[in-house]
């Protein structure tokens, strides 16, 4: 008897961001309404403007994503910087652990990164997006969070 293939096809845009296993829809977006600066060192950034939350894992009012399942996860996020001759740095966090960053280094034009990561999580890890230095800038709309469940299987 041939197995069956329990992911779906997934979709990755700029703006949304799904995965379909079986009954087990875990995917969100959110992103900045307006800009933000001048945040703590070591602070979360918070996205409160929720696009989609399939599986209610992302809570806005942290900005932390919760593993509801040990599975493989995949977690993108952009920011644009366009506020003064400064450098902003955003980083992408499991549990406290830095796993990746983006830098965006402004002087005369507005300047966008993005970050993504694969990560194998264990149900009830988080994940976030921190603030590692000062004098930070984070641009309204372009400023975004997404993550998805990649595949449940241990």
């Amino acid at each position: 008897m041939k197995k069956k293939n329990n992911a779906l096809p997934f979709l990755i845009s700029k703006h949304v961001c799904v995965a379909v296993l079986l009954n087990q829809t875990v995917s969100f977006h959110a992103r900045l309404d307006t800009a933000i600066q001048d945040l703590p060192v070591g602070s979360a950034l918070i996205l409160p403007t929720v696009v989609s939350n399939h599986g209610n894992a992302y809570n806005s009012s942290t900005g932390k994503f919760t593993a509801p399942y040990t599975a493989t996860y995949c977690f993108l996020a952009t920011t644009e910087d366009y506020s003064g001759d400064h450098i902003s740095v955003l980083s992408l966090v499991v549990d406290g652990t830095e796993m990746d960053y983006v830098l965006t280094d402004v002087a005369l034009f507005s300047q966008s990164a993005s970050v993504h990561a694969v990560v194998h999580l264990t149900a009830g890890q988080k994940v976030w997006l921190n603030v590692p230095t000062t004098n930070n800038f984070f641009g309204h709309y372009q400023t975004a969070f997404s993550g998805f469940l990649v595949d449940h299987s241990q």
